[in-house]
């Protein structure tokens, strides 16, 4: 293999200029394709695959679609009722309603009353609102009414709700922002006089929201990361050139990596994103790796002064190669989940890894060519990064961990053990609060609603029953009506609502006949009746509204539920009771997503450890390469038990991703390792060698990572910020294991490497 990397640094040597633009083609194409990209964000992107879950959940969107296109205004007051902001709520839900865009309003302005004639149903506010006793009979009217007790507004008075739909056909994702825009000017405009002031949420908010966070967050992240990488190379060589050098390889990486999701239309979501510090991290390590080497390697002579670059390549180049290919297995291996968005992720990560490595044996040598060809000798003579304290302060840890190898290695054991006993007992978790931004309007309104109404989320129930059987038609008013007293009953659910809520309301007022509840759906808004019922497919809906909890109280309550229902079924044949809706689909699948995402760490240590194996070709190097790289996985779920116990995307994607970028670090290790034993046959003349020479590229790299990583932390994403804690976490763990725990498994088996002599080593140690 080295011969072949040779080779190729001798043809960069020799066409520098050639290979750059080459290069330059490709990166021109890639800044095409970054022009097309497009962005698609939404909580419900985690759980688009083939699931059976998730193809209900299309069902129920194609019968009953709504929830995309829909905001919801939350008006809070201890004093909302009194006759002056009743005026100006009313001004208000007329004001929407006019603006262009808006298809319909649902507030409790829309609620209708029983008229004095069976099938009248005039407005239950009127259009002169009363005061004194008058004004508190129409109170108790209006908090007493089907659709708007609990459901526009709250059972205390204090809190009501204004769904609005927008029109598809006039209102596109582009246009949301313009949109909540002209709704915060109308709050001010009609609700500011009186003291009040209305905050948005639904899936339209939360999109338009995550729309405007991914366009800043996606040059933010990108730039702070090639500046913090920038910084420390700087600091590292001290010197512009190389940075500059240095810096090339991550620009191009990112530019391809991301203009290839825009040649193939893939829209960038959130989670996308992280793969640009990613990117940046492995292609500045790879880059330090190569930069270090040619500096380390002076030429032989004054009339062949770039050959340190073909040497180079050919040094690092392999370990370089290996390391790719592994951290692209373990990112690759993210494409066994049951989620279309992390396997985009997984595959992408993949790529943008291969692309750098190619960047770096391309870039690198050629730029670092024509900077010693412009510059002669003297880019090479004395001209060392800035290491030696790096260095003395790794042999000194080694020198101290040395007295105690077999300590250190019996307490690695322990610790993992430990450490993977409590990530064990780490429970899948899904919250919606984890996908909306900090300090956000959506996330204030949650939190309000779930206050005030008991619950904010809906877990839908889609009824089905042969359409046109006479026989069925009647009975899906008393089957609706019993699934609303089983749910009702159910201390997690606020409210329920479905066409039996309206056709016992009628039955309460005296209007029972289906011709009264049929006017009543027409006087109704065409969002509320659509939603309710369908007869031509023998669909309807039922809506139970439960707070913002995690999955695991979502699927225990979802079960009961199902199973519960199960039985209504029975004892009407026909009839089947689906549940589903975002609730439904986050309850069920955020277990199965999680759980694949922890089979394909598992199967990614399996066969990178294999591949180290085979790699090296003898099994010393796999064996002892085991602890070093699962102990940071299991210190990282440790954290996440010691925090709550929970585990979410976040942590499960941070999790194989570090394990990916902490195995290159001991592949670099043991690949010194091996060169330098192969000259000596002295296992601690060796390690002593190892750590001299890649200790301060590992301890750099590793701090660009983290650095690197850290920019997450200015994210507004809950999501982003737990993703850099853990691999932050996990990549420091790492770095001790390869500078500790890695040596002293070398120093425990040095008597079995020792009676190789250095010719036997070099034999099978070899590539």
């Amino acid at each position: 293999m080295q011969g072949i990397f040779e080779r190729w640094g001798a043809f960069v040597v020799r066409r520098p200029l050639a290979v750059l633009l080459v290069s330059l083609c490709f990166f021109v194409a890639g800044l095409v394709g970054l022009s097309r990209l497009t962005a698609a964000n939404g909580v419900q992107q985690f759980f688009v695959g083939n699931s059976e879950a998730y193809q209900h959940y299309q069902a129920l969107s194609a019968l009953f679609p709504a929830s995309e296109m829909d905001a919801v205004l939350v008006v809070s007051d201890p004093d909302l009722l009194s006759p002056t902001r009743l005026e100006a709520l009313r001004d208000f839900s007329l004001d929407l309603r006019l603006e262009d865009g808006v298809a319909s309003v649902v507030s409790l302005f829309s609620a209708r009353e029983a008229g004095p004639q069976a099938g009248s149903f005039p407005p239950l506010v009127p259009e002169v609102i009363p005061d004194g006793t008058e004004f508190e009979d129409l109170t108790a009217k209006i908090e007493a009414n089907p659709l708007v007790h609990n459901r526009l507004l709250s059972n205390d008075g204090t809190t009501a709700i204004f769904s609005v739909r927008l029109d598809p056909e006039q209102v596109d994702r582009a246009s949301f922002g313009r949109v909540f825009d002209s709704f915060r000017v109308i709050s001010e405009r009609d609700l500011g006089p009186v003291g009040l002031s209305a905050i948005m949420t639904g899936a339209s908010v939360i999109r338009a929201e995550l729309d405007a966070i991914n366009a800043r967050e996606q040059l933010m992240l990108a730039a702070a990361g090639l500046l913090v990488g920038g910084l420390v190379s700087l600091l590292y060589f001290r010197r512009l050139s190389l940075v500059l050098i240095s810096g090339t390889v991550p620009i191009g990486t990112v530019v391809i990596t991301y203009g290839l999701l825009g040649w193939l239309g893939i829209p960038i979501t959130l989670a996308l994103q992280i793969v640009a510090p990613l990117a940046i991290f492995i292609a500045f390590n790879n880059a330090l790796h190569v930069l270090f080497a040619i500096l380390q390697s002076p030429p032989d002579r004054h009339d062949q002064p770039i050959s340190p670059v073909a040497r180079a390549i050919a040094e690092v180049g392999p370990a370089s190669l290996m390391t790719s290919l592994t951290s692209a297995i373990a990112f690759a291996a993210l494409m066994l989940a049951q989620s279309d968005m992390i396997k985009t992720f997984g595959a992408l990560a993949a790529f943008g890894t291969m692309v750098a490595f190619i960047a770096v044996v391309t870039f690198v040598p050629a730029l670092a060519t024509l900077a010693i060809k412009w510059r002669g000798p003297s880019f090479l003579a004395g001209k060392r990064p800035q290491a030696g304290a790096v260095v003395r302060f790794c042999l000194a840890v080694d020198r101290l961990a040395g007295r105690h190898a077999k300590a250190i290695v019996a307490s690695g054991v322990v610790l993992f053990l430990i450490f993977a006993g409590a990530q064990y007992s780490l429970t899948p978790r899904y919250l919606l609060s984890d996908n909306v931004p900090f300090q956000s309007e959506s996330r204030a309104a949650i939190s309000k609603i779930d206050t005030a109404f008991g619950g904010s989320q809906p877990l839908q129930i889609l009824v089905h029953w042969p359409a046109h059987d006479p026989a069925a038609e009647t009975a899906v008013l008393g089957q609706l009506r019993a699934a609303e007293h089983r749910l009702s009953a159910y201390p997690a659910v606020a409210s329920v609502l479905s066409l039996a809520t309206f056709g016992d309301w009628l039955a309460a007022s005296g209007q029972q006949s289906a011709n009264d509840l049929d006017a009543l759906l027409q006087a109704l808004p065409e969002s509320i009746s659509t939603s309710l019922i369908d007869r031509d497919a023998g669909a309807a809906l039922i809506t139970a509204m439960v707070p913002d909890q995690s999955s695991d109280a979502n699927r225990r309550l979802a079960g009961a539920i199902a199973t519960d229902l199960a039985q209504l079924a029975s004892t009407t044949p026909g009839f089947t009771f689906d549940i589903t809706g975002i609730v439904a689909l986050t309850a069920v699948e955020t277990g199965h997503i999680i759980g694949s995402l922890q089979i394909s760490l598992f199967a990614a240590i399996v066969v990178i450890i294999a591949l180290i194996g085979l790699t090296f070709r003898q099994l010393w190097p796999a064996a002892i390469s085991i602890l070093p790289n699962v102990f940071p996985i299991s210190v990282g779920g440790a954290f996440l038990a010691l925090r709550g116990g929970d585990l979410n995307f976040a942590g499960a994607i941070a999790m194989t991703v570090a394990f990916g970028l902490a195995v290159d670090d001991t592949i670099h290790m043991l690949y010194r390792f091996r060169s330098e034993f192969a000259k000596t046959g002295r296992a601690s003349e060796a390690l002593n060698t190892t750590i001299g020479k890649i200790a301060p590229v590992l301890v750099i790299s590793s701090l660009v990572l983290v650095t690197g990583i850290s920019v997450l932390f200015l994210s507004e994403m809950p999501m982003n910020r737990d993703y850099a804690q853990i691999t932050i976490i996990i990549f420091v763990a790492a770095l001790l294991g390869d500078l500790i725990m890695l040596p002293a498994l070398i120093r425990v088996f040095q008597k079995r490497l020792g009676k190789r002599s250095a010719t036997q080593a070099h034999t099978l140690l070899r590539p």
